[in-house]
């Protein structure tokens, strides 16, 4: 007995153990998949960064090339002396990436007797222009008296002052909070006086069709990248680009572009737009000194060099080459020095973070659904092996109880059968009732046989019903008189109540006789000495309800649950000795499911039971 117990309960403990270590992978799974998300993260992170920092670069280089590509002395914007920068000129057309971005070229000369000449492309050369609205604008804020800045959003344009010609100079010096410094401290240089301005009129419709729409193409076009929307804002916040994607209102990446600080401009100062470029040229040094705050920095190098970076808000810069002077002057004054534009990127998901945190929760419903999934199915094997342990039981059951039920019944047939043939009873009454019992006891093995047979073919799907219009009050009838011998027998009381008027049913005769009969037959069995049963058909709710009641042993809570599964005898029964195989009642709910009707119970132990069966009434009258 221990160690049955202690082998019933190995499986039990099998299974929880399965099911904590499940658990724990899920613990392990959830941590896990947290440093990577956190990890993967960083990594979406640095690279958006990344991107939107090139983009920037990229941006800017194209709007420095044109600025810092047209930089010229006062001589060459003389009306006789337009050659240099017609030079400039075709070779922007030629060689720049988006040559159309300039739309048109002006230079204002500023003084006593301010006038406006235009580039015009067919003749190479500036000639006078009346004032447009767009130029006046620009003029506008030229005259205003303030720090001109280099790029202006209205109209959107490039202003770069014009000096007049000066001696070579061979030092850039960088000015810094007022302050000048130059590499062999020989103290602040004069600056050449300013002669005007030269006026670059951008075309807007090139910037947003072309050239941004050709950097999001170019980072933000890949297979992570592609999550991505862009906008870019002016300075007043109004969005002026999108790439057609959702708002972005929480930006991931902030950057600033038509960035003209100096601490990219030697690179296009010296590019020399002139293929020309003497070899003596190319070799010459260049001294850079910066002051931030109270450290000098000093870069002496070639031409292919880098300089140091400086995000000062006030910047003056004179550069002269050593073969053909050109003079050259930055200014800048406050924040369009960083960027006139802002480009913010984000995650079409709401936020980079957001996306993380979405991949992580479908992560970990993937993964907590398999290992749900397996902790399911290791539940579900569990409740399989105990009801296939349970089934196999009652199968034993079963064939115990048939193999008794069949040993009855053989026994007293074969013992009277031996009495008749060996000449016992000679007496004519005698055998007589020999034959009657061997009559009685051949029924009753018919009647286990016959059951066990309907039961097998109900389970194997073989059975066929013959379906049609019948009275159930004569179906009831003809089950009681089916069973009236047995009842007479053994002094029953049945007491019947069938209501008139009931509705026809459709269902096949013979299968609900014998359901019906089963019920009597286990009220007769389970009486328990009441002696006392009874039999009712009634017309409710457009359904026939057939009862049948005993005052017998009755059925627990417990066993009540089991009552119509194959096999299936309780406890109870199996002690008190009652014959039976189980088999009777899963009969009966075989045969009530077939007629898409209703079973069901109500008992109490030690005062009986009451089986219910509802069957449909049938539509056709």
């Amino acid at each position: 007995m221990i160690l049955n117990r202690e082998r019933s309960r190995l499986p039990i403990l099998l299974v929880a153990v399965l099911l904590g270590l499940l658990a724990v992978l899920a613990a392990l799974q959830y941590r896990w998949l947290g440093q990577i998300s956190e990890a993967e993260s960083v990594r979406l992170k640095s690279r958006l960064v990344d991107d939107t920092r090139r983009f920037s670069e990229d941006f800017n280089r194209e709007i420095q090339l044109g600025y810092y590509g047209f930089q010229l002395h006062s001589k060459a914007f003389l009306e006789e002396e337009n050659t240099e920068f017609a030079k400039r000129w075709a070779y922007w057309t030629q060689n720049a990436a988006f040559p159309e971005l300039i739309e048109e070229a002006y230079f204002y000369k500023s003084g006593d007797e301010p006038s406006l000449l235009k580039f015009d492309q067919a003749k190479d050369r500036f000639t006078a222009q009346d004032w447009t609205d767009r130029t006046l604008a620009v003029k506008k804020q030229i005259d205003s008296g303030t720090k001109l800045q280099p790029v202006i959003g209205d109209p959107l344009a490039l202003v770069v002052p014009v000096f007049e010609e000066t001696d070579d100079i061979e030092h850039v010096i960088v000015r810094t909070k007022r302050m000048i410094h130059t590499v062999d401290n020989r103290g602040a240089i004069d600056l050449a006086d300013k002669y005007g301005h030269l006026i670059l009129l951008l075309d807007r419709k090139e910037l947003t069709e072309k050239l941004l729409p050709g950097l999001i193409g170019k980072y933000f076009s890949g297979s992570e990248s592609a999550d991505y929307s862009l906008a870019v804002l002016d300075q007043s916040g109004s969005q002026i680009f999108s790439n057609g994607n959702s708002n972005v209102t929480t930006a991931d990446a902030t950057t600033r572009i038509f960035d003209l600080r100096p601490g990219t401009f030697t690179f296009f100062a010296e590019r020399s737009p002139n293929p020309e470029k003497t070899a003596e040229s190319s070799k010459a040094q260049l001294v850079f000194t910066e002051r931030i705050e109270n450290r000098n920095v000093s870069t002496v190098r070639g031409r292919e060099g880098n300089v140091p970076r400086t995000d000062d808000s006030v910047v003056d810069v004179n550069i002269v080459g050593t073969a053909n002077p050109n003079v050259t002057v930055f200014e800048s004054n406050g924040v369009p020095v960083g960027g006139l534009w802002t480009l913010k990127v984000q995650h079409n998901d709401g936020s980079l973070d957001q996306f993380v945190a979405n991949t992580r929760n479908r992560n970990l419903a993937v993964s907590f659904g398999i290992l749900g999934l397996l902790a399911v199915s290791t539940v579900l094997i569990f409740v399989s092996s105990q009801r296939a342990k349970r089934l196999a039981q009652n199968q034993l059951d079963f064939v115990s109880a048939v193999s008794h039920e069949f040993r009855t019944p053989l026994a007293v047939i074969y013992s009277a059968g031996e009495n008749l043939s060996d000449g016992v009873v000679a007496d004519r009454g005698k055998i007589s009732e020999y034959g009657a019992l061997i009559k009685k006891e051949g029924r009753k093995l018919s009647g286990m046989v016959e059951q066990i047979l309907e039961f097998a073919g109900a389970r194997s799907g073989r059975r066929k019903y013959d379906f049609r219009e019948i009275d159930a009050a004569e179906m009831v009838e003809k089950a009681l008189e089916e069973c009236r011998p047995q009842l007479d027998e053994s002094g029953f009381e049945v007491e019947t109540e069938i209501a008139s008027g009931l509705p026809a049913i459709r269902g096949d005769e013979k299968a609900l006789t014998q359901a019906v009969q089963n019920l009597i037959s286990n009220a007769w069995k389970y009486s328990n000495g009441s002696r006392w049963l009874k039999v009712s058909v009634a017309n409710g709710d457009e359904r026939v309800k057939i009862a049948v009641e005993d005052r017998g042993i009755g059925i627990s809570q417990k066993d009540r649950k089991h009552l119509f599964e194959p096999f299936f005898r309780s406890r109870t029964v199996v002690d008190e000795q009652i014959s039976g195989n189980g088999l009777g009642l899963s009969l009966v709910k075989q045969i009530v499911d077939a007629h898409q009707g209703e079973i069901s119970v109500e008992s109490e132990p030690g005062k009986g039971s009451r089986f219910e069966i509802r069957l449909s009434a049938s539509r056709e009258r």
